[in-house]
């Protein structure tokens, strides 16, 4: 063994008392910040920031709507949504999801949310806007539902007694006032603070609350049309119903008539209602959110007339949240069973202890490093922390399994067993450890915050397994007594099966069949490797069970309107009013016609669905004016009525800001499966490709079909962005595009100075919103760069997603820039360039037009006209994770394996043996990816990890494995006779540390609520087993069957721990 990793281990183990102190002020440190760690989900973390898709979201996510939504679906079981009971349902679910937490109050979407509107003209001829449902029939369900809940209140604090008329209630209003004010006497002000008594406490509090609903329905009630009777809980008009019979007749032509209406939020069979709700993306608590919306799905349900079918990002992250104590309790159950098997395969204490022990510290300097760096813990990828434990008690058997051999082989000798233990262990133990490590670090190069994360954190777990395992284990067994029988015991079924391995292995023949078979396997598994899905494979949510209630409701949704996934286009002009122009509504539908041609397409909605309804109703409802205005006067003319109809300001926001020189096109889909996702952005970049638009089009064009395109698609993330071309075309008089010539001065500018003013050039700026950072102290570029994100993301106006956005966009522009290429036109007033800032940021275009300053254009698109940005909504956000993910899975594994060898061949210094444990980790990737094309698993956030880990234990299991080898190879024995001895030796902990992990979560696909932890037993037992089985017959077989010289010869032999001298 080397000299060096001897007299390490014999100084290590004599300075035993200063290195426990040390490894132990260490855990008490990790501990005290583990107790601090958080265990929360934000959307914001999904994200991968450097990706255009996601700039140009972040830009306008507040304006055109969030990604983070809720979707319910009511759906009544006999009749349709024409009834006042349906209808007060619609309304009560729409009233309450705009109190939970969180919710943007701007982006709800029902037939009962004052935001969806109609027109009307009235007999003065003017145009106004009026709810969709009618304000009387709205104020009327309003009654009806808080006189319901009211009532109900009341006969909960009242044991079942309720009035039953107007004036019976006004009588027990002013009698639980009464005894209100009688408990918060003056002596009593304070009392509901200070009461020690809980359940005084809550009648307190009870009572509060009733009193204040009951004034509110009071006056309610008050405000109803003169004929109106209570009955009960039931209000009632002069004609027996609660909405007029002539009201509620004219309702379903109102709403079949409206197209951002019918199919979308009523569907097509009118007997479900659509309400959405989008969050703001901040820290959200999802546990909450989900209960408090669950509930209220629970209470509209309980008279047994209707469904309510929940979907939706912040849905899916509280149904993870209600699994959590089950994911604990799964966990834990694989530590247990891990103890059960070690007790069971070692039978002597420490077996038992010390992979235990090892694990119990490295899991809590993997959790204190994780809250001490700002981290906090999502349910879904507790998964990894599971995994790099294990990994931690894989390392730990090996050592043990390893001492006890050497102490049977030292007759009892303890110190000098460990000591030759750790020596022989000390560089394959260390290459395994660093290349864990590295293989869970290269997922850092996505731009996914998650991903980011996991590779830090993992990363440095991995790392601490070199002291909580290879170093701890030596201190507590130099610490323990010594074992009394010095006796190695092995497992005699284990044995029997290694050496029937090893005979394999090592055959003149089956060695040889070995290697057959795997090239089958490579050539059958790379056939379909390529095919693996990106992104979500099924329906719904790959992550719970095709029957649990989130997929059949969203099975439910999709099947019944046009869709609850939504992808949204936004459309840029360069001027304030440029949306208004007919040339800009005539390219929008043009759009609209093309996108909605494409089979998987239920349906769009864009500005111009508005203004034809709002054209058509100011001329007498005339289908022939439902079309565009022929000049900018009289469309903006037009929308200004309708704005200035509605009591709600925003009405246009959905589907344009308020200078109108931006909009959005929603084009919505049955699911955001990874194929549709990718048809879809497809779809769109061809129709953009083959068609400029505007008098000048701008572009920042890469070549997508040569060799260059290939190496990046493979290694993208690894490398520099790839240098792009300015392409910029006239329009000629003939309507064709003429490509002009551009300038390439590769100089430096420097950044501008800051000021007040020139905050107005970074994304998403307003004066409003300038005045308002102002405000809070941010009165220059400088300040907002200096600023935190959580800091930030408290002014108003702001979340984590645009604060970040904005300090991103405040370092970038405060630093001096490359230009790389610029065009300029005088008479056209047009200044374009492209800007690069650093090494591994991106090009950037920017455009200045007219009298206006320097602006960038996040989607590398710019128009004098229309330009169409990518992507928004749900399905933009997805998209651009799934191109990051492809990229990032490609890059990890490249890195992993490049990495991997490159560090054995050093290492070593034996090419062949780094050669052999590349393919055994390659062959075991390819298996893995066909398991997971087999079987419908898709590459996203949640499963990228794994794979990465999976490169991980193929490297631990096949370097101890060739590390044995090397060892007796220098001890005198020959290629097959070494190989053998490796088998039947370190392949004991290797086939029992394969077979525990595996034993140890195996049974989760039996027993988890969540599909996405079944699937990842499955997927990491292939794994285990793949690697298991390529350590111990695949790497071994090339050995004897090549016989390369890796090793020196026999009768070189190597110095044992006893021949160095002691210190």
């Amino acid at each position: 063994m080397d000299q060096f990793a001897v007299r390490f281990s014999r100084f290590f183990i004599k300075h035993r008392g200063i290195n426990l102190a040390i490894i132990g002020g260490l855990t008490l440190f990790f501990a005290w910040h583990a107790l601090q760690l958080q265990v929360f989900s934000q959307f914001v973390d999904l994200l991968p920031r450097n990706h255009s898709f996601v700039q140009v979201y972040e830009k306008y996510n507040r304006q055109f709507g969030s990604a983070n939504v809720v979707t319910a679906a009511i759906v009544a079981k006999s009749g349709t949504i024409y009834d006042e009971q349906f209808l007060e349902k619609v309304y009560a679910f729409t009233d309450q999801i705009d109190k939970v937490e969180g919710v943007d109050h701007g982006q709800i979407s029902s037939i009962t949310a004052i935001t969806i509107r109609d027109q009307e003209v009235d007999r003065e001829g003017i145009l106004r806007s009026r709810q969709i449902i009618g304000e009387q029939a709205l104020a009327l369900l309003e009654a009806q539902f808080f006189t319901r809940r009211t009532l109900r209140l009341a006969a909960s604090q009242n044991a079942g007694r309720v009035p039953s008329t107007f004036g019976e209630l006004r009588e027990h209003a002013a009698k639980r006032k009464a005894e209100l004010v009688e408990l918060l006497a003056p002596t009593q002000a304070t009392r509901l603070e200070q009461m020690t008594d809980r359940d005084e406490a809550e009648r307190l509090r009870l009572l509060r609350k009733e009193n204040a609903q009951l004034e509110f329905l009071i006056l309610r009630l008050e405000e109803l049309p003169p004929g109106y009777t209570l009955s009960g809980e039931e209000l009632a008009g002069p004609d027996g119903n609660l909405i007029p019979a002539e009201l509620m007749a004219t309702l379903p032509d109102r709403i079949h008539q409206n197209k951002q209406v019918f199919g979308r939020l009523v569907s097509l069979d009118d007997q479900a209602a659509l309400i959405s709700a989008g969050f703001i993306e901040g820290r959200l608590d999802y546990s909450q959110i989900f209960r408090e919306i669950y509930d209220l799905k629970l209470e509209l349900e309980s008279d047994g007339t209707v469904e309510v079918h929940l979907t939706g990002q912040p849905i899916l992250t509280g149904w993870t949240f209600e699994f959590l104590p089950e994911i604990v309790l799964i966990l834990m159950l694989s530590l247990a069973i891990l103890l059960i098997l070690l007790a069971i395969y070692f039978r002597r204490f420490y077996g038992i202890v010390m992979p235990f022990t090892g694990a119990v510290v490295s899991a809590i300097w993997g959790l204190g490093f994780t809250s001490l760096v700002g981290y906090q813990l999502e349910p879904l990828v507790l998964v990894i922390p599971m995994l790099i434990t294990a990994r931690a008690v894989s390392h730990s058997v090996q050592f043990v399994e390893r001492f006890y051999e050497e102490y049977e082989r030292l007759n009892g000798d303890k110190d000098e067993a460990v000591i030759s233990s750790m020596a022989e262990l000390l560089l394959p133990g260390s290459l395994a450890i660093l290349t864990d490590a590295f293989g869970i670090l290269v997922i850092y190069v996505s731009s996914i915050a998650l991903m980011k994360k996991v590779a830090l954190v993992g990363a440095f777990w991995a790392m601490s397994i070199a002291v909580t395992e290879m170093l701890l284990n030596r201190l507590m067994i130099a610490y323990f007594p010594a074992p009394k029988d010095t006796k190695h015991y092995v497992p005699e079924p284990i044995v029997k099966v290694l050496r029937v391995m090893s005979g394999w292995a090592t055959g003149p023949r089956s060695a040889k069949v070995i290697l057959g078979v795997w090239l089958v396997i490579v050539v059958s598994s790379f056939a379909v490797a390529p095919y693996v899905k990106v992104g979500e494979s099924r329906p719904g949510t790959p992550i719970l069970w095709p029957e649990h209630e989130f997929n059949q409701s969203a099975a439910a949704i999709s099947k019944r309107f046009y869709g609850a996934d939504e992808l949204t286009v936004v459309v840029e002009t360069e001027m304030e009013g440029g949306i208004h122009r007919p040339e800009v509504m005539a390219e929008i539908e043009a759009f609209q016609r093309y996108m909605e041609q494409e089979p998987g397409v239920g349906g769009t909605l864009s500005i111009v669905e508005y203004l034809k309804a709002i054209n058509r109703t100011y001329h007498n409802a005339d289908p022939r004016w439902s079309i565009v205005p022929y000049t900018p006067q009289e469309i903006g003319g037009l929308l200004y009525l309708y704005e200035a109809g509605s009591p709600d300001p925003r009405i246009l926001n959905p589907v344009r800001d308020q200078v109108a020189r931006n909009a959005a096109i929603r084009v919505f889909y049955g699911d955001h499966q990874g194929d549709t996702i990718r048809h879809a952005v497809d779809r769109i970049k061809d129709y953009l490709k083959r068609r400029p638009t505007g008098k000048i089009a701008v572009r920042l064009e890469v070549p997508e079909d040569d060799w260059i395109s290939t190496v990046f698609w493979w290694i993208g993330p690894l490398l520099p962005p790839r240098p792009v071309e300015l392409g910029v075309y006239l329009q000629q008089p003939d309507g064709q595009y003429e490509k002009q010539a551009v300038l390439t001065p590769d100089r430096t500018d420097p950044a501008p100075e800051d000021s007040k003013e020139r905050m107005l050039t970074l994304p998403r700026m307003t004066r409003e919103l300038r005045e308002v950072l102002v405000e809070a102290g941010y009165d220059d570029v400088g300040k907002l760069a200096n600023a935190g994100v959580e800091e930030l993301a408290e002014v108003e106006g702001f979340d984590l997603v645009t604060a970040y956005a904005l300090i991103k966009a405040a370092e970038l522009d405060r630093r001096s820039f490359s230009v790389v290429a610029e065009w300029n036109s005088e008479e056209r007033g047009t200044n374009v360039q492209v800007r690069k800032r650093g090494l591994y940021e991106p090009y950037e275009l920017w455009v200045k037009y007219q009298s206006g300053d320097y602006e960038r254009r996040e989607s590398g698109r710019w128009a004098e006209g229309t330009s169409f940005a990518l992507a928004s909504g749900l399905m933009g956000v997805l998209a651009a994770s799934n191109e990051e993910v492809e990229g990032s899975n490609n890059a990890t594994l490249i890195a992993s394996f490049v990495t991997t060898f490159l560090i054995v061949w050093i290492s070593y210094r034996a090419f062949s043996i780094a050669l052999y444990l590349i393919l055994s980790l390659g062959t075991a990737a390819l298996v893995s990816l066909a398991y997971m094309y087999w079987t419908g698993i898709g590459f996203d956030v949640n499963t990228l990890p794994v794979q990465a880990l999976g490169v991980g234990v193929g490297v631990d299991y096949a370097l101890y494995i060739m590390d044995r080898v090397v060892h007796e190879r220098k001890r005198g024995h020959d290629v097959v006779e070494a190989v053998r001895i490796a088998i039947q030796t370190t392949g004991m902990a290797v086939f029992f540390t394969a077979s525990t992990l595996v034993g140890g979560i195996i049974f989760w696909y039996f027993i988890s609520s969540l599909r996405f932890a079944a699937d990842m037993s499955l997927l990491l037992s292939v794994v285990l087993v793949g690697n298991m089985i390529g350590a111990m017959l695949l790497v071994p077989a090339f050995t004897a069957v090549f016989r390369p010289e890796f090793a020196s010869a026999a009768g070189s032999a190597e110095p044992q721990a006893s021949d160095v001298k002691r210190e």
